[in-house]
């Protein structure tokens, strides 16, 4: 039988949303659970449970995105320049699906603050009055903000469009196709599902998926339905998967391995051996 020497490829951390990458560890400087452990401390056989793997949910993840364009005006005027439109009908081609535009209207300093306010306004309105006949449906918010300088200057004598788009993107799940999961469904992994949906986007038809749990369970349940509970025996269940296991295969670990029990130096030889006699690969992840 072909001997494949047992790694652990540990993440630190783990999310999981982010990329996978895997660090090359030896599995004897992994602190491991009591394989030897007492099945007594199982409410089901061995700890071990079959469960049925869901189909996948995509998951989608939304960021925003602002912009924005600036009109100039000639000195006291609130007459929009045929520059002026060219710049904010280029503007608007790309934003048709923007749900609100933000107008604002400025002078400079020239001028009392009361006019400058009233004609920071008017700017505004001609701008919102050009969008609207450009086709532009959704929300306009404007405001005339009067001065934005001290003295003179052509810079603010001018409106803004601003705008502020949500994109929505499907984010891809890490790359974890086996033909075995063991996923730990103690008290302590606040990450069970999320992990559930990640193995239904790597499963491949014939994949298995087990999981560590102390609690009652039933072959075959729905793994989402499954509520992460009870003390961690991932050691003791990762020692019964190992039986079902057929030489080439490959078995997936997810858990934090958060033991209770330390493993004497002959319970890791024990480990070592039997991947070696099984002839399977073997990959952990430490959430």
């Amino acid at each position: 039988m072909r001997i494949i020497l047992l790694f652990f490829y540990i993440l630190s951390c783990a999310k999981p949303d982010e990329e996978i990458k895997y660090l090359e560890v030896p599995f004897s400087s992994i602190d491991t659970e009591d394989v030897l452990v007492s099945p007594e401390r199982c409410s089901y056989e061995d700890c071990l449970c079959y469960l049925e793997i869901p189909k996948y949910i995509p998951q989608f993840k939304t960021t925003s995105k602002k912009s924005y364009i600036s009109a100039y005006f000639p000195e006291n005027l609130a007459d929009l320049s045929s520059a002026g439109k060219e710049d904010i009908s280029s503007f608007l081609k790309s934003k048709t699906s923007v749900q609100t535009m933000l107008v604002i209207g400025y002078t400079d300093g020239c001028g009392s603050y009361s006019y400058n306010k009233k004609l920071s306004l008017l700017r505004a309105n001609k701008v919102e009055r050009f969008l609207r006949t450009k086709g532009y449906k959704e929300r306009i918010i404007k405001a005339g903000m009067s001065e934005m300088t001290a003295g003179h200057s052509d810079f603010a004598k001018r409106v803004d469009i601003i705008t502020s788009e949500n994109f929505r993107f499907q984010v891809p799940p890490p790359n974890l196709v086996a033909d075995f999961y063991l996923l730990d469904a103690s008290g302590s992994m606040s990450s069970y599902k999320d992990w559930v949906n990640i193995i239904s986007a790597n499963k491949k038809s014939t994949s298995r998926l087990y999981i560590s749990y102390t609690r009652s369970c039933v072959d075959g349940t729905l793994a989402n339905s499954i509520r992460p509970a009870g003390s961690t025996e991932i050691w003791w269940s990762y020692w019964q998967v190992l039986d079902k296991m057929k030489a080439g295969q490959t078995l997936v670990i997810l858990s934090d391995f958060n033991s209770r029990y330390p493993v004497t130096q002959r319970e890791r030889f024990l480990f070592q051996e039997k991947v070696k006699s099984k002839g399977v690969i073997v990959y952990a992840v430490q959430l």
